[in-house]
């Protein structure tokens, strides 16, 4: 929010210095000012909460120390933590939170899906993090990587109120009372008792077998004792040469088998005891092994696991794959596949990370998503080769009546290697009236063929409805696209979507001999203002057009004005054939440098067309794909 803030106040500041300066300017500025700020507080104020309302359902924090200045107390937490906590609920519109009866989250008087409280064991659960949008309230169930609407506004008359109705400090100051939805909890107050794991990032993967080291703050003389499940072991070092607040070390080994270990640090003063955890896991080596041992597996922003899909299949040899399944796929397996309608949902997962099956799609086969219900989860493939080099059109698309209004969230490819025949494209959406909501490429490769002047990744066709395709996204990250050989080219195209709007997330990609043609782009589209095409690596020795390539097409008949060209144009290109790169091949957006500066040469440091490792030098290790 604040570089939000910074932007829009600076933009505003331009227009005060090379215009009259006017009373009305300066009003228009400071509502802006103090409806951002406005905005600024009410996010902080609601996350603060929500981080107490974590601490209280951990009950395992104490307060270690406290201030108070006005009607705002700030209060450090046993992990070190600091929360700022202020009186009422004066100047928000806030959505309205609850932990329901059976242990959700509820929302503006809607389940979430979500724990609250843990289960089967767990110690962890979720604590959304929320954020304010288009004048509208955004939820993260993940920590802050994605958000969903909630259309709650943030403006106008109050209608809810804060999770927390009230708290109060007792009189001798040795605990704090909060009353979340009519019920009182309580975190004692005890000076000095700290339990501070000082992880770098949230969780470990560690090698089976294998130990790492966590340190732990502490302070002189309290008893510490870490836990962890059985076929973990824990090693609290000496500490009893500590003075004052000190670290110390306690080393957790790993089985031999898939799993998963919260290590608890416990630490007591006198009857006062406070903890802190973290989780770590086992290196993947098989992700059926994972799913047996009720190990979550992430398919680019969804997570499964044998809870979520109880009954998934591991094949070994020939078989048919069906909608409303999970299948693990053996390494080495080639498996030739017919055409798969994808009615509800189907999961295909290459079983070891490091050796990828192959799913052989011939002439006229392809995913088929086609639902009688109104909305489908969609298609998930992780850790495959999909040959389509004999396919004779697409490998996906939407099919079924125009009476079907199927909405489906997703589909995901991630660690997907596609050999693609010439010409031909990975999605041609083209319904009516179904879309998917979420199109996401994470860690692929595509290996194009030689002569194509048209191949495409996805592709909406004009029949799709184009308001509901306004809300799709496509997000692709850290892939490789490219040619056959360094003296060899592709014509391309990443997204079609002809006279549509949407969300487009491009970053961190390398593309290596793979051009849109000079009336075309790679996104034939109108992103949205959130958009972005950046941080991507652009090689060409080899074009098959002459003239100019550009990065975005904007649709003729799509307005453009909320578009922010600033995020299109950090990219790195290096042509040797002789193209000149724009950002926008017509109208591009006000206050940008249209035209790309091209480099000769290669921001490679080692490149192989055959193996597809394509090695960025260090002076531009930001930037491209980093699959190697």
């Amino acid at each position: 929010m604040n570089r939000y803030k910074s932007l829009i106040l600076i933009g505003l500041f331009a227009v005060g210095f090379t215009a009259c300066k006017t009373d009305d300017l300066e009003k228009d500025i400071d509502a802006l000012k103090e409806r951002v700020e406005s905005y600024e507080m009410q996010v902080q104020k609601l996350n603060d909460e929500m981080n107490i309302i974590r601490a209280l359902l951990d009950g395992n924090k104490t307060i270690t120390d406290y201030s108070i200045e006005g009607d705002k107390y700030t209060l450090t937490l046993s992990n070190g933590e600091t929360i700022v906590l202020t009186q009422g609920n004066d100047g928000g519109n806030y959505p309205t939170i609850e932990i329901g009866a059976n242990g959700n989250w509820f929302i503006d008087g809607n389940d979430t899906g979500e724990r609250a409280e843990a289960e089967n064991g767990e110690n962890t659960q979720v604590t959304p993090k929320f954020e304010i949008k288009n004048d509208t309230w955004w939820v993260s169930y993940d920590g802050g990587e994605i958000y969903v609407d909630l259309e709650k506004p943030a403006t106008g008359t109050p209608e809810g109120t804060s999770p927390i109705n009230d708290f109060e400090v007792s009189d001798d100051g040795s605990e704090f009372t909060f009353t979340i939805n009519g019920k009182s909890y309580v975190i004692p107050v005890v000076k000095g008792l700290i339990c501070e794991i000082l992880n770098e990032q949230e969780s470990y993967v560690v090698e089976r077998g294998k130990s790492i080291d966590i340190k732990v703050k502490v302070a002189k003389g309290d008893l510490v004792r870490a836990v962890v499940p059985a076929e973990w072991k824990a090693t609290v070092s000496n500490y009893t040469d500590l003075t004052n607040e000190q670290e110390l070390t306690i080393t957790v080994t790993a089985p031999n088998i898939s799993s998963k270990c919260v290590l608890s640090v416990e630490v007591t003063s006198g009857v006062n005891t406070a903890s802190d955890e973290v989780t770590l896991r086992t290196a993947t080596t098989s992700y059926y092994d994972d799913y047996m041992a009720g190990l979550d597996i992430q398919i680019g922003n969804v997570t499964i696991n044998k809870f979520t899909h109880p009954d998934a299949n591991f094949v070994e040899s020939s078989t048919t794959l069906s909608s409303g399944n999970v299948y693990f796929l053996k390494e080495g397996l080639s498996l030739t596949i017919s055409k798969i309608r994808v009615s509800d949902y189907l999961y295909i997962i290459g079983d070891k990370p490091d050796s990828k099956p192959i799913l052989v799609m011939g002439n006229g086969v392809f995913f088929a998503l086609n639902s009688d219900n109104n909305s489908a989860s969609g298609l998930y493939v992780k850790n495959v080769i999909i040959d389509g080099t004999s396919n004779g059109n697409y490998l996906s698309n939407i099919e079924g009546g125009d009476d079907k209004n199927v909405v489906y969230d997703n589909f995901i490819m991630e660690d997907v290697i596609f050999k693609m025949a010439q010409d031909k494209q990975i999605s041609y959406f083209n319904h009516k009236n179904s879309i998917v909501k979420n199109i996401y490429f994470n860690s692929c490769h595509f290996i194009l063929a030689d002569g194509s002047l048209d191949a495409k990744v996805v592709n909406i066709g004009s029949t799709a409805s184009t308001a509901a395709w306004n809300d799709a996204s496509l997000t692709i990250q850290n892939s490789v696209f490219q040619s056959t050989a360094e003296n060899k080219s592709v014509g391309f195209k990443l997204f079609v979507s002809t006279n549509k709007k949407g969300q487009v997330f491009i970053e961190r990609n390398t593309f290596a001999n793979v051009y849109p043609n000079s009336a075309q782009a790679y996104i034939q589209n109108t992103p949205d203002e959130y958009s972005y095409f950046r941080k991507n690596v652009i090689y060409g020795n080899a074009a098959p057009y002459d003239g100019a390539a550009n990065i975005v097409s904007l649709s003729a008949n799509v307005a453009a004005e909320n578009l922010n060209g600033q995020n299109f144009v950090d990219n790195i290109v290096f042509e040797n054939a002789g193209i000149s790169w724009k950002c926008f091949r017509t109208n591009p957006p006000t206050g940008i440098t249209n035209n790309i500066t091209v480099n000769s040469g290669s921001p490679f440091e080692t490149s192989d067309f055959s193996s597809g490792n394509f090695v960025i030098k260090e002076d531009y290790k930001d930037y491209g794909a980093s699959q190697n």
